[in-house]
């Protein structure tokens, strides 16, 4: 199964989807789903807002970043933030099974926090953006 077909499968069959990833190369397969989120992240929410000129309804609370930039910074930081989230978010997972006296494969954890990051995502992708364009 191809990436693409894995990555639709996760809608229609989610335990099919868990049993074909679990053949895919890990964490490759995981690292690239949670890349790809990112960069749709940056490229269909954050790019067309900052090329409108849209400003965030509240200012920026980082210092580095004024507030008509925000958009704009986005743009490079969504996908750096989210592939540190993916892996924080993987090995706390993993830490917590550890602690439960639980089985786990790190590699595989990765490999499915990632293409569920993608996969849930891509939906909250197009929400938000939606809202973004119309500015709601």
């Amino acid at each position: 199964m191809n990436y693409v077909t894995l990555w639709l499968t996760a809608y229609i069959n989610p335990i099919r989807f868990v049993d074909e990833l679990s053949t895919k190369p890990a964490p490759q397969w995981g690292f690239f789903a949670a890349l790809q989120r990112g960069l749709m992240d940056s490229l269909l929410t954050y790019l067309p807002v900052y090329l409108l000129g849209r400003t965030p309804p509240t200012p920026s609370n980082l210092s580095f970043i004024p507030t008509e930039n925000y958009y704009g910074a986005l743009i490079f930081l969504a996908p750096i933030v989210l592939v540190a989230i993916w892996l924080i978010s993987s090995a706390l997972t993993h830490l917590i099974l550890k602690l439960s006296y639980k089985r786990s494969d790190f590699d595989l954890i990765l490999n499915i926090s990632g293409f569920t990051a993608l996969v849930v995502g891509s939906i909250i992708i197009l929400w938000d953006g939606l809202w973004l364009m119309i500015g709601a």
